[in-house]
């Protein structure tokens, strides 16, 4: 590939992406063989890449280090939607850093910036952004985690805390309940069949 992949994903296909930390996407059809010549090119980015998601609809969101959040279409080639922070505009995503991304459901999608929390409409593409001053404990998310009961988890740079999108409010957690240095949590995360969500550093 001559760069390292940081995340990979797959289509409704079965088809495997793999996106490289210096902006280049990559596709392996299904059935293919296991081979160099199998991995096609299919998109190449001028900014390096945090995060990379395929939705239900199979397009690829795909989060950058600063240059915002792109939204490709099915097959990878074409840009649908170029998402960036506007200082004159508070109707555009918080910061052009984006941390993580998450699917919450089928029409939204969360991400975590080095500004706060962007709530994205996945039809509409409006954006409704969260910050210190809607209660979210810290200026910076480094992950996010929705459950299966309508809250998205964020490790900020503040703590851990939850967003209860239905209701539309943060919940805070720190070593008054248990939870000590969760702000170092930034690496990895998983939830677990019985609802368990798990941040690592």
């Amino acid at each position: 590939f001559g760069d390292v992949i940081v995340k990979m994903d797959e289509d409704s296909e079965g088809n495997l992406w793999f996106v490289s930390g210096g902006g280049k996407i990559l596709k392996w059809t299904a059935g293919s063989q296991l081979i160099a010549s199998s991995f096609e090119t299919v998109q190449k980015l001028s900014t390096n890449i945090q995060q990379f998601i395929i939705d239900k609809q199979d397009q690829k969101w795909i989060a950058s280090t600063g240059e915002g959040l792109y939204l490709l279409d099915v097959s990878g080639t074409k840009i649908i939607k170029h998402f960036v922070h506007e200082e004159s505009d508070p109707a555009t995503i918080l910061s052009d850093k984006i941390n993580d991304i998450a699917i919450f459901n089928d029409s939204l999608m969360l991400a975590g910036t080095d500004g706060g929390l962007s709530l994205i409409n996945i039809v509409s593409g409006s954006i409704n952004n969260k910050t210190i001053y809607s209660g979210l404990p810290g200026t910076s998310i480094a992950q996010i985690l929705p459950d299966n009961f309508g809250a998205a988890w964020m490790i900020t740079n503040n703590g851990l805390c939850g967003y209860h999108v239905n209701k539309g409010f943060f919940s805070s957690y720190d070593q008054r309940d248990g939870i000590v240095n969760a702000q170092i949590a930034t690496r990895a995360k998983m939830i677990s069949d019985e609802n368990i969500l798990w941040f690592g550093g």
